[in-house]
């Protein structure tokens, strides 16, 4: 999490809420931590990327840094996913966002055209676990076509 939303952050209304009424607090806190669209996307990454199980089945205060990262347009979202020096966290996050649900349900067409080389980067990233749902939802994304 990063540490601009750590003291907004609370547990019990988190797990009451889908997606809690905080949220436009840690719009604005963020955008102060991180001027930097890019790196304020990457920051994302890191933290969607940080859970320690399943993409599937989670907890719902998971489904807040992939609101967060919707925010932005597809172009800004693949431009901080495109950089080098991406943390294990956020190569995770990034492959997690565009290989989910949400992205593929409502960004259906911005999942087409991804760049060929992010697709083949993020899913070199996945296929280093053993995680059969986290590589079926890649090899489905990031398949080349």
């Amino acid at each position: 999490m990063p540490e601009s939303i750590k003291p907004l952050w609370n547990w019990e209304k988190v797990r009451n809420e889908a997606i809690p009424e905080g949220v436009p607090l840690y719009r604005a806190a963020l955008a102060k931590e991180f001027p930097a669209t890019a790196d304020r996307i990457k920051a994302l990454f890191g933290w969607f990327g940080s859970g320690e199980g399943p993409w599937t089945g989670f907890g719902s205060y998971e489904t807040i840094p992939e609101a967060l990262l919707l925010d932005f347009g597809s172009p800004d979202l693949v431009a901080a996913a495109q950089t080098e020096n991406l943390t294990e966290a956020q190569s995770e996050g990034a492959a997690r966002l565009f290989s989910g649900w949400s992205f593929s349900r409502d960004r259906a067409d911005d999942l087409k055209t991804l760049p060929v080389d992010l697709k083949k980067k993020l899913l070199n990233h996945v296929l280093k676990t053993s995680d059969k749902d986290k590589l079926a939802r890649a090899k489905q994304a990031f398949s080349s076509s």
